[in-house]
Order: C-alpha cells, then sequence, then structure tokens
C-alpha cells in the first residue's frame, strides 16, 4: 500500500527578542543544518552521512520527531537549547523520550572572526535491542530471543571557526571545523564518532556564491556490536575523506561535484571511491 507523513510541522513563539519556543513536529536534519560548515541535509555542502547527521546519535534522535525546544538566543544564534523529542518515530512518545541540548561555550577562539566551541548530547529513555547477543541468534532452530537495553546518551563536543570572510560579503567566509562525540556504545552503534575539516565560500573573485569543503572522519564501532558480528560478518571501524566544490552558475542553481574515498565497515574490505554530482534547483 501507500504511506505518507508530514516529516515537518511546528509553531514558533518569540519573548523578549531572545527567548525561542517551537513545538511541533520536526525534520532534525534541519536542527544540525544550522552548523556553518556540515550539515545541510545532503543537498547543501557534503554528502556523506557522518556531517550531514552525525550517526552516534542515530539511537537517541530520530530522523523525524514530535516535540518541544526552547532557544536562548545570542543576537541571531541560539547560545542554549534544551527539547524533549520522541526517542523513536512508532507513535507519539510511545517508546520513550530524548532530552536533547546544546550550550554555546564563552570561549572566544578570534577577537575578530566568528566562530566558538559548543557542546551538547542527548539522554534517551527508550526500549531497544542491545547490541551485545549470543551468537546463538543467527541460528534459527534455536529460537534464542534478543537481548533488550533500557536507555541511551551521547556527549559531543563541536567547534566551528572562521578563518577568513570575504571582503564583498562580510556574512561568508572560509573556516575550520570539528567534531567529537562519545556514547554509551550499547545500544549506540558508535562508541566515538569524529570529523575534522576546512570550508566555506570560495576565495575567488567574484564567486562569493560557491563553497568547498574538505574533511576527514572516523566512525568507532560499537566493541558489542563487533564482538556479536564475528561469527558471521566480521565489521570493523570506518574512515574515510571527502571533498567537494559547488558551483553558482545563476543565483538560483547549484552544481556540486564530490569525491570521496572511504574505508568501509566491512573486514577485509578494500577501500571505496566514490564521486557524484548533484544539481540544485531554487525557486
Amino acid at each position: 500500500g501507500t504511506h505518507a507523513q508530514l516529516s515537518s510541522i511546528y509553531g514558533s513563539q518569540i519573548f523578549d527578542e531572545k527567548f525561542v519556543l517551537q513545538f511541533g513536529r520536526f525534520n532534525t536534519l534541519d536542527l544540525y543544518s544550522a552548523h556553518p560548515f556540515t550539515g545541510g541535509a545532503g543537498i547543501d555542502r557534503f554528502m556523506n552521512l557522518s556531517t550531514v547527521a552525525p550517526p552516534i546519535s542515530i539511537r537517541t534522535i530520530p530522523q523525524s520527531a514530535d516535540g518541544v525546544l526552547f532557544s536562548v538566543m545570542k543576537g541571531a544564534h541560539a547560545a542554549m537549547t534544551v527539547g524533549l523529542i520522541e526517542s523513536t518515530e512508532g507513535g507519539f512518545f510511545e517508546n520513550g523520550a530524548t532530552f536533547m541540548w546544546n550550550a554555546a561555550l564563552p570561549v572566544k577562539l578570534s577577537k575578530t572572526l566568528p566562530g566558538g566551541i559548543s557542546v551538547g548530547g542527548e539522554i534517551g529513555s527508550f526500549e531497544g535491542t542491545s547490541l551485545e547477543q549470543s551468537p546463538w541468534v543467527f541460528v534459527p532452530p534455536f529460537d534464542v530471543p534478543l537481548e533488550q537495553v533500557q536507555g541511551a546518551w551521547t556527549l559531543n563536543v563541536t567547534v566551528d571557526q572562521f578563518v577568513w570572510m570575504h571582503p564583498n560579503n562580510p556574512t561568508k567566509g572560509m573556516g575550520v571545523f570539528g567534531f567529537f562525540a562519545v556514547s554509551d556504545s550499547d545500544p549506540s552503534l558508535l562508541r566515538t564518532q569524529l570529523f575534522v575539516g576546512f570550508g566555506g565560500a570560495a576565495p575567488f573573485e567574484g564567486r562569493s556564491a560557491d563553497s568547498f569543503g574538505a574533511v576527514f572522519f572516523y566512525n568507532d564501532i560499537s566493541n558489542d556490536l563487533q564482538d556479536t558480528l564475528e561469527p558471521v560478518l566480521p565489521i570493523r571501524n570506518e574512515q574515510g575523506v571527502e571533498l567537494y566544490y559547488a558551483w553558482a552558475p545563476v543565483g538560483w542553481s547549484r552544481i556540486t561535484a564530490d569525491l570521496q574515498v572511504i574505508g568501509p565497515y566491512q573486514l577485509r574490505s578494500e577501500a571505496r571511491i566514490f564521486f557524484g554530482v548533484r544539481w540544485k534547483v531554487m525557486f
């Protein structure tokens, strides 16, 4: 049959020009797109999931969720955000809730250029399948039940720092960025995750609408998951690099070339090379 749903529909209310309350259904990819160099939901900037929506939070933040968010603004940016959303998409808070938070630290990495450090994380109360299972669960005649585990958490640190601003467009520039996160590693699929990179607006004359990026990422698989899958599918940690350049021939169009070189999760598997072209039309 046919199935459809709204991925995002929410209301917002501003108080005293510095407090923002949002409530409804959120596309959580949009929430991560506030970062100046990463995010973008795969239609802007990078294409790999590692920087579009960090997979370390896949067990605590679903792609679409009902909930409420409250932010304290400092200028045009949120100095602190706290929220309560569904831990899973199925049903209205039927399988637990996730408390999420993010705070910009009062630390300036540059006296003249925008940027800084933020910390955040999630704590979920849902019940899910444990990554630590008996190898007998893979043998159908034994019908061994899957172990369950209650709750999950993550903690992350993000750095976004501009190092150059475009002389003809002071709202655009290029800079360095980084992300490091840890989790409970059961039921969270990744134990740690990190990426570091450089990118932003192209520095070429007359090309301020173009953008580029280069990133190295490393995804550390949960030891419990590796041990469980060892008898049937040996896996390892994933790492890779991604490069992209987005060309703006006119104001309503973006054409992006993207190159990825990835050492995949499967053990004894050779590195994969991916090249893609993306065309975005804005109207």
